[in-house]
């Protein structure tokens, strides 16, 4: 996730942050991934890991 976000981002705040910070798309619905993940469930990790990815293009 970390190499996705560092293509999407120039800036290193939203590198580093992007993980903890509220996110307002249809999915997260104002949670953070890492609020996301926190449930254990793998599915839960795989889903962030691919939304990360998909704002690659």
């Amino acid at each position: 996730m970390h190499q996705s976000l560092r293509s999407v981002f120039s800036n290193p705040t939203n590198i580093s942050n992007f993980m903890g910070m509220k996110n307002n798309n249809d999915y997260f619905a104002g949670r953070s991934p890492l609020e996301i993940i926190e449930s254990g469930k793998f599915g839960d990790l795989y889903e962030v890991a691919q939304r990360v990815d998909a704002l690659r293009g």
